[in-house]
């Protein structure tokens, strides 16, 4: 069935004012992927759509229309929104923004959506490092950032890490100098998504922000530089 046919799973991303009573869209569907939608008249308090057109609520939806902006014609919970508080409220924002920064109109990615939702659902839980490592290696593996790890790769051998291309194997006291090397055993573990301890997670975390200067350079995520100021005022 096409998806415009029946309801799709989706998500707001963000959304901003549109005319006087309505809002402009940014929905991650399963089916569909990244859409820019108008919701008419969403904004009345009399409205259906009034207070679940918001990010990390569920929902189903059904969309009108052609061309590059649509419209909503349908929506309702899918399931109850995650409530998100305090640092796992930015964290949520940050997957949004991810999204938003590397996703193409109209380009379905399934597995993502899943994991966007297991993601959320973990954000308030002490596992709340790790659910953010795994999303940004799931979102780098569905954009095509990843490549197959070669088989010879050496757990105790160190190697440079090129975001375009495949890891170099380097002399290991330059690469205690570099934060852009890595000990095989880790980047083993990093593409496995085995993030079980805290020394892997710190490592996963330099890995994704190499990703994320590289294929981002002119794009600074506003979530990161509210994490950054967060941690200097607890510091």
């Amino acid at each position: 069935m096409h998806p415009k046919k029946h309801k799709s799973s989706a998500f707001v991303i963000h959304r901003y004012p549109y005319q006087d009573s309505g809002f402009l869209l940014k929905i991650f569907s399963q089916e569909m992927g990244l859409l820019t939608l108008v919701a008419a008249h969403a904004k009345r308090p009399k409205s259906a759509w009034y207070g679940i057109l918001q990010p990390f609520q569920p929902l189903l939806i059904q969309i009108k229309g052609e061309g590059e902006v649509q419209g909503l014609k349908q929506a309702e919970p899918a399931d109850a929104a995650f409530i998100l508080q305090g640092d796992a409220l930015w964290s949520g924002f940050y997957l949004n923004e991810l999204l938003l920064s590397f996703l193409m109109p109209h380009d379905p990615h399934p597995d993502l959506f899943n994991a966007y939702q297991v993601v959320l659902s973990a954000l308030q839980s002490p596992d709340s490092d790790k659910a953010l490592r795994f999303f940004e290696l799931c979102l780098f593996r569905e954009m095509g950032f990843l490549f197959d790890l070669p088989d010879e790769i050496i757990p105790d051998f160190y190697y440079q890490l090129q975001p375009h291309d495949l890891p170099q194997l380097v002399d290991s006291d330059f690469a205690l100098k570099l934060p852009t090397c890595f000990r095989g055993a880790d980047l083993l573990s990093i593409y496995k998504a085995k993030l079980d301890n805290e020394h892997i997670l710190k490592v996963a975390k330099r890995f994704s922000r190499i990703h994320l200067d590289f294929y981002l350079p002119k794009a600074q995520l506003k979530t990161r530089e509210i994490f950054k100021a967060l941690a200097l005022k607890e510091d």
